[in-house]
């Protein structure tokens, strides 16, 4: 994929940080960095479809140009945050049934129940001398288009912000193998160039 320009998707959404007075909550801008021809979306976490889930928050989402289209080399690729407000790390055990709650609940909304996701199988691994890293697999069936088994790529960061004092998961994702693929740079360029900042929500 030659990446031809950049645009800049900017995101407001209302989190839970009240102010000093617990009266008001603060709102924080997202702001994730794509080329040309990507696409977004904003959730709040949990969101409608993974309401178990029990992280709280917010998605920012990137969807690749072929996300919906099964024909490309694209097709499923895209690169989220989950934005969540706090200082305490988020275990390796939680990330992984998190990410099991949130895509089994996707496939069972959008294929309202038809798919059976009890045989869905999650392989995440710490990466290599890095702490706060992991890679994996999760084996599934796709629900938009196919209706088919599909196999995703993942690959997952944590770190501390420090403004607004949060925790960052970022997460790029791809049915891709080629880890060389020109995809797999854009997805690592988006997450890379995630920005955060809080904003004062009006009374």
């Amino acid at each position: 994929m030659k990446l031809l320009s950049r645009i800049t998707l900017l995101s407001v959404a209302t989190v839970f940080l009240p102010d000093s007075a617990g009266q008001a909550e603060d709102a924080v801008a997202i702001t994730l960095k794509a080329p040309e021809g990507w696409s977004g979306e904003t959730l709040k976490l949990p969101p409608g479809f993974a309401r178990d889930m029990k992280l709280k928050g917010i998605e920012e989402i990137r969807f690749a140009p072929g996300m919906f289209k099964p024909d490309t080399e694209t097709f499923f690729s895209y690169a989220f945050v989950f934005w969540l407000p706090g200082d305490k790390p988020i275990e390796a055990d939680t990330i992984h049934s998190e990410i099991m709650t949130y895509y089994r609940g996707l496939a069972t909304a959008v294929s309202k129940g038809e798919i059976k996701t009890d045989g869905f199988k999650l392989k995440l691994e710490p990466v290599e001398k890095q702490e706060s890293e992991w890679v994996g697999t999760l084996e599934w069936v796709e629900p938009f288009r196919t209706k088919e088994a599909q196999t995703l790529r993942f690959e997952i960061t944590q770190r501390q912000l420090s403004e607004p004092d949060a925790r960052l998961l970022s997460i790029a994702v791809s049915p891709q193998q080629d880890l060389k693929h020109a995809v797999w740079k854009d997805l690592r360029g988006i997450l890379k160039s995630a920005s955060f900042a809080r904003t004062k929500a009006k009374n």
